[in-house]
């Protein structure tokens, strides 16, 4: 109780009455229907292949259909009518059966809005039981009721109070800065390897 989702990033949404066609071409390519990349006539049930890109990606960590540029995943819809993405053995029957239904190529094929919102796999998700919050305990050294002493590198269980944060801020500047940290720091050998091993090579892009 008390949480609020909201959902941002609507520079492109647009209110389709259900007898309504689109043809307008943006967004992002990896996500966009077949019949929107091909630049055809599309209605609402685009956006349900964008959810299924959306969750097949959470699931696998990368898009269902992949190519190195918007012309040649375009070439590849045209080609390949036939489409059916690759889902890993171990992934439940009620979510498989979900992405299938989501990723038809062709929109006629493709889940309509009334059976995704009643799929077995999101009613099995919204029957959850929801879980008590799991209260975080102090990191070990901390001193209880949220004081930290003199130390300015004591993590809180708790938001710092603001004597507290005035205490910190006087001792870091008290000390001379040590340079940015290195969050980004990664040697070549480690990148190199690390594209060597990545199993998509290609870059999302956007068309505005």
């Amino acid at each position: 109780s008390g949480i609020r989702v909201k959902i941002a990033d609507f520079g492109f949404a647009r209110y389709l009455q259900s007898n309504m066609m689109a043809a307008t071409l943006c967004g992002s390519p990896m996500y966009m229907a077949p019949e929107v990349i091909m630049s055809q006539h599309y209605d609402a049930k685009a956006d349900l292949w964008s959810i299924g890109t959306v969750i097949y990606q959470c699931l696998v960590g990368k898009p269902p259909f992949q190519a190195n540029s918007p012309q040649d995943l375009r070439m590849f819809y045209e080609k390949n009518r036939n489409l059916i993405p690759s889902i890993p053995r171990e992934t439940s029957a009620y979510l498989s059966d979900l992405l299938l239904n989501l990723l038809q190529r062709n929109q006629k094929d493709r889940m309509d809005f009334e059976a995704f919102f009643n799929h077995p796999f999101l009613d099995q998700v919204s029957t959850v039981k929801k879980s008590c919050p799991v209260p975080v305990p102090a990191p070990a050294g901390s001193v209880s009721g949220g004081s930290c002493g003199s130390s300015p590198s004591c993590r809180f269980a708790s938001p710092p109070s603001l004597p507290d944060m005035q205490h910190i801020q006087e001792d870091n500047l008290s000390s001379p800065p040590l340079g940015p940290p290195n969050y980004l720091q990664v040697s070549k050998d480690s990148a190199s390897t690390s594209s060597k091993n990545s199993s998509c090579d290609t870059d999302d892009f956007v068309l505005v």
